[in-house]
């Protein structure tokens, strides 16, 4: 039995085999190249493969890489490995039916097999980068792997080899890219582009990397040189108060078309201070600590976050820590690792869908007259940096709530106590103007004693979404 879907770590734990082989398809939608298998035994046994595509007349070609394991440990490739292996394999042999007969390597690796060196195209080169994004569970893997097979993939420049390809013809591809969508969509491309090739130009001179992941024969680097058109900006459209007045109370309302779990992740978003709704719908379950009132989202923006996420940790209370108790003991009875769970249980919710929610609420604000202009999911950010700082929270206090303008060891390592309690008070005070909003309270300034409203007693387990279990705050 085979199925076709990306595999993932929290799909290939659950994979078992009963009476025969179990068969698992790392399918990313293309078509014409090989593809990394994973066979799970009736004994429990976890081993990856690759496949290279089927020749007209030919046999079909299946080439071991090695036992899974979750973590990096000796003679076992994790899905990172597994992936970058098997974009090696599809990368380096001109004829497959010649690697059967080609030696293994001496590296430490058995199922490395050694190959002859071919010229990768540009959609190689692509594809090559990102089996390296999503086998390090990167937040953009899944943006640049649409951005590529948008521009690039079916494009004359993706089948040229890579080692030929000229500056000119990319600067024709990200023109072109600017013309079909946006300046900002240009930007993304080349910025994508230039670091996919940055991976292999420099693998093999960097003494971190055990082996370089393909024999790519790029010497330099062709977008080196070609400057991004200028930036505009980041969104920085805070929601007037009357219209967050409006928009805050129909969040509230029980029984909205879009669902529980995308309603309650949209007002988790604003309640934890505007966070980056890609970095909080990642969260697993196993980053949410109820008991000690802390969730963890990883933030890998910033050049020195970019091998290593920065740990952002957040104080949930209140109620964000009473929609955080509903959905976690949602997920749990679905079976979802995610704190945020999709129509698929092993799958977590997209931003594009938290996005559509304000946007539905936002039309339906416009049509009564309760706004003059739309609403953005992104104006959630600046909404409740603008409002805190009127409120009095110091900056150092908002940086670390929303985690940017971060750096040095003092700041990423040494302060986190003392700002989870800084962080908890600045959160308290926005839950408490968010809640005047609605009845005309007094929400306090920065400097008052604010108390913490989480109830003592956890909140009942929900039922299902089937209807009964919809919204009632």
């Amino acid at each position: 039995m085979k199925h076709t879907a990306p595999l993932s770590v929290s799909r290939i734990a659950s994979a078992k085999a009963t009476d025969h082989d179990l068969w698992l398809s790392d399918d990313n939608g293309a078509r014409g190249y090989g593809r990394l298998y994973l066979r799970v035994s009736p004994g429990g046994s976890k081993r990856f493969y690759y496949r290279y595509p089927r020749r007209s007349g030919g046999q079909d070609l299946t080439v071991p890489i090695g036992l899974y394991s979750r973590t990096r440990k000796p003679n076992h490739q994790t899905l990172g490995q597994a992936r970058e292996r098997a974009a090696r394999l599809s990368a380096s042999a001109t004829d497959p039916l010649a690697m059967a007969s080609l030696p293994e390597t001496k590296s430490a690796d058995p199922t490395c097999v050694a190959a002859p060196a071919t010229s990768l195209t540009v959609s190689d080169v692509c594809a090559n980068y990102v089996a390296f994004l999503e086998g390090e569970n990167a937040v953009s893997s899944t943006e640049v792997k649409s951005t590529f097979k948008r521009f690039v993939y079916s494009s004359e420049l993706g089948k040229v080899p890579a080692k030929d390809a000229t500056k000119e013809q990319f600067l024709v591809l990200l023109r072109a890219a600017k013309q079909q969508s946006s300046s900002s969509t240009q930007r993304k491309l080349g910025s994508y582009l230039k670091s996919a090739f940055n991976r292999l130009v420099g693998a093999d001179n960097d003494m971190a990397v055990d082996a370089p992941p393909v024999d790519s024969q790029i010497e330099v680097n062709p977008l080196a040189s070609i400057t991004s058109s200028k930036k505009t900006g980041v969104r920085e459209h805070p929601i007037k108060t009357n219209d967050l007045r409006a928009l805050w109370k129909r969040m509230q309302l029980p029984a909205r078309d879009s669902g529980t779990v995308k309603l309650r992740a949209a007002r988790l978003a604003l309640l934890l201070g505007g966070q980056r709704g890609v970095q909080l719908l990642r969260v697993p379950r196993e980053l949410l600590d109820l008991e000690a009132g802390t969730i963890l989202l990883k933030d890998p923006k910033g050049k020195d976050r970019r091998t290593s996420p920065r740990q952002h940790w957040l104080p949930v209370a209140g109620q964000a820590k009473r929609e955080l108790q509903w959905l976690d003991s949602y997920s749990a009875e679905l079976g979802s690792p995610f704190v945020f769970p999709a129509t698929d249980p092993s799958e977590r919710l997209g931003e594009k869908e938290i996005g559509m929610i304000i946007k539905a609420i936002s039309d339906e604000m416009l049509a009564a007259g309760e706004c003059l202009t739309p609403i953005q999911f992104a104006d959630f950010r600046s909404t409740v940096e603008t409002t805190l700082a009127e409120l009095g929270v110091p900056s150092d206090v908002m940086q670390h709530l929303q985690s940017h303008g971060l750096s040095g060891v003092q700041k990423k390592n040494y302060m986190f106590y003392k700002y989870m309690a800084e962080m908890r008070k600045a959160l308290a005070l926005w839950e408490r103007y968010l809640q005047s909003l609605l009845d005309g309270s007094d929400p306090g300034r920065w400097g008052s004693d604010i108390a913490d409203t989480t109830p003592r007693k956890q909140t009942s387990k929900p039922p299902l979404a089937n209807g009964s279990g919809r919204d009632q705050a």
